[in-house]
């Protein structure tokens, strides 16, 4: 029921109702209870249960391995990623502790991480946790104190490193690959960040190629690596990059150019360079990719293609010629004949 004060304010009441005698008359007695507090506490606790649902159902749906423990380790709830991760079911860790998750050989680590969260409130580090069958997980958690249904305790966010460390596995062994390839090829291969016009890779070969070391042609600009008939070309090929990539434009093979490029002794060498505009998979920076193969003996062998070419038409030009003088002269000399009788 709702009963006013004195001051016309309302507040909630429990009526309770009984009939009485007294003196031989009947009565009824009633009791009013001010409910008020008993009332705001219900609400209190269903909105907290209300509430606690929608945080639990949000847990379940993160990507990440979520537990909450007791300070002394016991587990207090464990979303479905968590539960998943380690192989079990969700209902099955309802009596286990932090420490069941843990590998045998990492339990000393873990009570140090869990003493820094104690005295720090917080801690983040990689560890190896143990599934149910036994097997082993690589997860990066991150620990700190919390408070869990008005309790302290502690909250751990775990994230599986298993793909993390198999992506950057393969990416090292196809770095490693490229590398070796890289620097057992003649051809020169290297990475420019046309914004600098610095060169961040460069293959051995450039030593044979143009006489520097890797060190030296890596602090060289780009214009000092270059002869200066060639100099135009690179410069616009760089610009036509980063204008296309700042268009959003998909930028791939830049063609394949005639460059020459200078050596250490002061000569100029030709190369036939391959060029490929790509993304660093870091940072997302356009990169020009490059390959530089000296053509000075296929130069060479075509300027002598080129000669014997031309010799080979000036001897077929004599040798017509040749045939024409001799045909003349044979037609001159019946006509001779014929005149002389």
């Amino acid at each position: 029921w709702t009963h006013c004060r004195a001051d016309g304010t309302p507040f909630a009441a429990e009526v309770s109702l009984n009939r009485v005698n007294l003196g031989g008359a009947p009565y009824v007695q009633g009791i009013i209870r001010d409910v008020t507090e008993r009332k705001r506490a219900d609400r209190a606790m269903a909105l907290g249960n209300e509430r606690m649902r929608f945080l639990t159902e949000m847990l379940d749906e993160a990507p990440a391995g979520v537990m909450v423990s007791d300070e002394g380790g016991s587990l207090l709830y464990a979303n479905r990623y968590a539960a998943e991760m380690h192989g079990y079911a969700p209902d099955e860790l309802g009596s286990c502790c932090l420490t069941d998750f843990v590998a045998p050989e990492a339990q000393a680590q873990m009570r140090q991480h869990m003493g820094e969260v104690m005295d720090r409130g917080e801690s983040s580090f990689d560890i190896w946790h143990m599934r149910k069958d036994r097997s082993s997980v690589h997860v990066h958690v991150r620990a700190r104190k919390t408070q869990w249904m008005d309790r302290p305790a502690v909250l751990s966010v775990q994230a599986d490193l298993t793909e993390r460390e198999r992506s950057a596995r393969a990416l090292r062994e196809s770095e490693e690959r490229y590398r070796f390839l890289a620097e057992r090829v003649a051809d020169v291969v290297w990475v420019l960040d046309p914004t600098t016009g610095k060169c961040l890779y460069v293959s051995p070969s450039v030593e044979s190629l143009r006489g520097y070391t890797v060190e030296e042609a890596m602090a060289q600009p780009l214009e000092a690596s270059l002869a200066p008939e060639s100099r135009e070309v690179m410069k616009r090929l760089a610009y036509e990059a980063l204008e296309q990539i700042a268009s959003g434009s998909q930028v791939g093979i830049l063609g394949v150019h005639l460059v020459h490029q200078t050596r250490k002794d002061g000569t100029t060498v030709p190369t036939e360079v391959k060029m490929e505009c790509i993304r660093d998979q870091a940072t997302g920076k356009p990169l020009i990719l490059g390959v530089s193969r000296d053509i000075t003996e296929r130069m060479q062998a075509e300027r002598s293609r080129q000669e014997l070419q031309a010799q080979l038409s000036q001897a077929q030009k004599m040798e017509a010629i040749g045939r024409l003088a001799g045909g003349v002269a044979h037609d001159f000399n019946n006509l001779l004949s014929v005149i002389l009788g």
